[in-house]
């Protein structure tokens, strides 16, 4: 299981109505956003979902050919 995967767990898990829960969901959001866009440089395609690295720049899917949405 991946660290994005294990984090989206605890961001379930975790009640925003508990002490400090909003404030701990917030943080692993913030996490999982750094994580994509400092530790992984890249993106996951929202059609076929293939790992598409940014190291040439890539603005499309090098899998299905899709634009990158974000």
């Amino acid at each position: 299981m991946t660290l994005d995967a294990r984090l989206a767990i605890a961001e379930e898990i975790i009640s925003p109505h508990q002490l400090n829960g909003r404030v701990a969901i917030d943080a692993i959001r913030e996490a999982r956003q750094a994580l994509k866009d400092v530790l992984l440089p890249g993106w996951f395609c929202e059609a076929c979902r293939v790992w598409t690295g940014t190291e040439k720049g890539a603005t499309a899917c090098r899998a299905c050919g899709k634009d990158r949405t974000r």
